[in-house]
């Protein structure tokens, strides 16, 4: 789980995927992806990534 601060200013806790939590660090850049947990509801997460 991480705080994650969107450009608009908003923060959320969601989770950080694609990375290993060791390697998550504050400022580096994500992107929006939603991850299906059943068929009727899909969650926010965030995927670590170069910027």
């Amino acid at each position: 789980m991480a705080l994650i601060e969107l450009a608009e200013g908003v923060r959320m806790v969601s989770n950080v995927i694609g990375v290993p939590y060791d390697k998550v660090r504050t400022g580096m850049p994500v992107r929006l992806e939603f991850l299906r947990t059943d068929p009727d509801l899909e969650l926010p997460v965030f995927r670590g990534g170069e910027g």
